[in-house]
């Protein structure tokens, strides 16, 4: 849509600042699908290995 209007330099400052808060939205979402997973998966791991233990409660008297 900026393309089609004749605007010249701001035109094109202004696509530059739409990519560029593309870019800044998309940030978060991305580094939770390459990095931030492993320590989900490892405390999912350990809440698994937590639910499969036997348990056993004994009173002293």
């Amino acid at each position: 849509m900026l393309r089609s209007l004749q605007g010249g330099e701001w035109v094109h400052v202004a696509e530059e600042g739409l990519l560029i808060l593309g870019w800044v939205a998309m940030w978060r979402p991305i580094e939770l699908l390459l990095y931030d997973w492993r320590p989900q998966r490892r405390m999912q791991r350990t809440h698994q290995n937590l639910a499969r233990m036997r348990v056993e409660v004994s009173f002293a008297d």
